[in-house]
């Protein structure tokens, strides 16, 4: 099917009052007052317009919900909520949303222009897709860091391989590079809000093992990771990453996902060989009690060592250096085995 240029998409979707709009935006703000009005100018500048603004203040304490209350434009709706975390905020923009397709931004983070058309572009192309991304790449202090998936497939603009590519990396999409049908978000839940964290790619391993995931390699969509209030890896973030590793046992040994066995084992493994990892550099004893426990393959002589080691000193580089150097020896021998 021919592409179609975005003046006719936006006809399509704005030709009369009554027709769904094509897109709403999903923008959940919690004290991000030196960054939302940066987010919002990104989402008001798409060259494809036919799409409304959903913000939802999570129940800033620093102004930053006032902000975005007062910034001008007439497709921007606003509420307020409790504090309740990103997930009940975004679900919360879900259920308000009228658009077909629900897009998310996070108020510390920025769209290219072109952002929403690239998406519309591949939805015109894939008239029954469920959901759509585009590349993403990372910004710290003006630097632009594209990452690299090497081993992403796409065959006819769809994610294949998206569990293997995310165990072995990273997650290929991210909340602000992806839209997704409204009446599919609301059929599967939306955002899992009892997962303290991973509630994004515990939504993309639900959406990759039911329906197609479209995906364009043409980066508009930039996370900035040295945002204020951005949260930093801690030993408790390591413990509560555990619990998406509990989760993600359960969809092993749900029968609907049973096509997708491997693909969850080889997701979960690799999580927990990096939990454990992080775990020993920083001394995070409920974490290593919890795997030692749950998943005992997982805590080795040598994470247990690098563990003790850190008893001892502050610094983790020591231990780091230490681990690194001890599974360089162990591949080395499986090598001459």
């Amino acid at each position: 099917m021919p592409k179609v240029h975005n003046n006719q998409l936006n006809r399509e979707y704005s030709a009369d009052s009554t027709s769904i709009l094509m897109f709403s935006v999903v923008i959940p703000v919690y004290n991000k007052k030196r960054e939302i009005i940066r987010c919002l100018e990104s989402c008001v500048s798409q060259t494809f317009t036919a799409f409304e603004i959903i913000v939802v203040d999570d129940g800033s304490t620093d102004g930053s919900g006032e902000l975005a209350h007062q910034f001008q434009d007439d497709r921007i709706g606003f509420w307020r909520t409790k504090n309740s975390g990103q997930g009940a905020t975004r679900n919360f923009g879900i259920k308000k949303a009228s658009g077909r397709y629900v897009a998310f931004l996070d108020a510390d983070d920025t769209w290219a222009p072109e952002h929403l058309l690239e998406l519309s572009m591949l939805i015109n192309n894939h008239p029954d897709a469920t959901a759509a991304s585009a590349q993403f790449a990372y910004i710290k202090k003006g630097q632009v860091k594209h990452p690299k998936f090497k081993n992403l497939l796409i065959r006819g603009d769809v994610i294949l391989n998206y569990i293997e590519v995310t165990a072995e990396q990273t997650s290929p999409i991210i909340t602000n590079s992806i839209c997704i049908r409204r009446d599919t978000l609301l059929a599967i839940g939306g955002f899992d809000e009892s997962l303290p964290l991973a509630q994004d790619v515990d939504l993309w391993i639900r959406l990759h093992c039911s329906y197609d995931i479209l995906h364009s390699l043409k980066t508009t969509s930039f996370y900035h990771i040295d945002s204020s209030n951005m949260v930093t890896k801690s030993s408790g973030r390591v413990a509560r990453y555990l619990l998406f590793i509990d989760k993600l046992t359960i969809y092993i040994a749900d029968v609907k996902y049973s096509d997708h066995v491997n693909n969850l084992q080889k997701l979960r493994n690799g999580f927990l060989m990096s939990l454990a990892y992080v775990a020993a550099v920083e001394h995070d004893m409920k974490a290593r009690n919890h795997i030692v426990s749950a998943y005992p393959h997982y805590w080795r002589l040598s994470t247990e060592l690098v563990y003790q080691m850190t008893r001892f000193s502050t610094a983790s580089t020591l231990a780091k250096f230490f681990l690194d150097a001890i599974k360089k020896a162990q591949r080395l021998l499986q090598d001459w085995i």
